[in-house]
Order: structure tokens, then C-alpha cells, then sequence
């Protein structure tokens, strides 16, 4: 860890904050890797997660997915990566502000065929995030099965 970030400095917590959120997902997700569900809903929880600690720092949404792991030039307050780099990839997140002003943003997983034919169904959630950090769910949705 030291070779990473010296050890007074406020990366460091961040970065710790980050691995432990990364380990708590895996641990979470090898136990329950079962239920395909049960994966999307965790994945979008720690997207949720991820933006909620952005906006505590910086006082708005990020522009996009990529502004949680990419610091960018003119954002004295970042303290990321707030994101693991392969943890919205994977999956097909559409992430999309919804109210810059009050914090509002939208993410959601598209429909996802399984090998068994079975096909998961959209997932979308619509969310507010107080400047102080608490993230409020304002709406989910799951499309219906065909």
C-alpha cells in the first residue's frame, strides 16, 4: 500500500474504501453466483455506490461512468478511482442524468438472454443524491418477461 499512496495522504482512504467495496462484491457475489438476478442487482448497487461517493466529494453527478475511475483535469476535489475499471463493463449500463440540479440520474441494465434461453429482464433504476451523499431511490423498474 505505501508504494501506492503515502499513508497521511486522503487517497489512501479512498483507495481502501474502494477494495474493501471491491472485496464485499466478490465475497457477495461468489456466494450467490446462482442467481443471474441476484448479480445484476449487485452490480448496479455498487454503480450506485460509486456514484453516490463521487457526488459527496465533488458536489454533482459525474458526466459519465468513465469520470468514477478517470480523474479529470479541472476536478480539484476528486479522490477516485471511485469505480474498479472492468465494474460497469461487463454488463450493458445506460447511465443517464436525469436533473442536474437535484441530483437525479437514471441506470439501468438491458434485457440479458442466458444460455438457458431464459431472458433477464431490463432493470432500470431512477435515483436522487443529496450533496451530503445519501442516495435516495426514487423509482425501479423491471420490464416484464416476454
Amino acid at each position: 500500500m505505501s508504494a501506492l499512496v503515502p499513508p497521511d495522504s486522503k487517497a489512501a482512504g479512498a483507495l481502501m474504501a474502494l477494495l474493501a467495496m471491491g472485496c464485499a462484491f466478490a465475497m457477495y457475489a461468489a456466494a450467490n453466483a446462482d442467481t443471474p438476478q441476484t448479480m445484476r442487482n449487485l452490480k448496479l448497487n455498487y454503480i450506485e455506490e460509486s456514484i453516490t461517493r463521487y457526488t459527496r466529494d465533488l458536489g454533482h453527478l459525474p458526466s459519465s461512468l468513465v469520470a468514477l475511475r478517470v480523474a479529470s483535469s479541472d476536478e480539484p476535489g476528486w479522490r477516485g478511482p471511485y469505480a474498479l475499471a472492468d465494474s460497469h463493463s461487463t454488463l450493458s449500463v445506460a447511465y443517464t442524468i436525469v436533473d442536474a440540479a437535484t441530483a437525479r440520474y437514471r441506470i439501468a441494465l438491458a434485457a440479458k438472454p442466458l444460455k438457458s434461453g431464459e431472458l433477464l429482464p431490463e432493470i432500470a433504476r431512477e435515483r436522487r443524491v443529496d450533496f451530503a451523499g445519501s442516495n435516495y431511490l426514487i423509482r425501479q423498474s423491471r420490464a416484464p418477461a416476454p
